[in-house]
């Protein structure tokens, strides 16, 4: 594993907050310290790299209650991995403040979800940090660019 790679302690620092975290019985099952957190930005992280970043659109719980099996396959091996590795993954909420340009409320989480996933090149994610930028970083490190 790449030892460069923005990881929960860059997510603190930035402003997410601990919430929870991932655990395995027969299924991942998260685990979660307030269940009242909505429309945020959530992020699931270890002390190497962060994993995943995606807004919750509503309910957190709600969110993660659908799982991640059948909707985005990458993050929900993550998980398995890490977990049966005995790698913690922690959960993580980011709530921006608001904006309102012209008396108009701006979506901020909408447009920090890929900025931000670019940022702590989020490993499980398909959009920012996706597939090729995480292929061409681990290329450019071995050869040394």
């Amino acid at each position: 594993m790449r030892t460069d790679l923005p990881n929960l302690n860059d997510l603190l620092t930035f402003g997410f907050k601990e919430c929870g975290y991932w655990t395995i019985q027969k299924i991942p099952t998260f685990r979660l310290n307030e269940n009242s957190i909505s429309n945020v930005l959530y992020a699931f992280a270890t002390e190497e790299y962060v994993g995943y970043i995606g807004k919750s659109e509503g309910n957190l719980k709600k969110r993660l209650i659908k799982g991640y099996e059948s909707i985005n396959n990458l993050v929900y091996k993550g998980i398995c991995q890490n977990i049966e590795n005995l790698v913690d993954v922690i959960i993580l909420y980011y709530n921006p403040e608001s904006v309102t340009y012209m008396n108009i409320a701006i979506d901020i989480i909408s447009g920090l979800e890929i900025p931000l996933a670019k940022k702590f090149k989020s490993q499980w994610n398909n959009q920012g940090y996706g597939m090729i930028d995480r292929v061409v970083d681990d290329i450019k490190q071995q050869i040394g660019i």
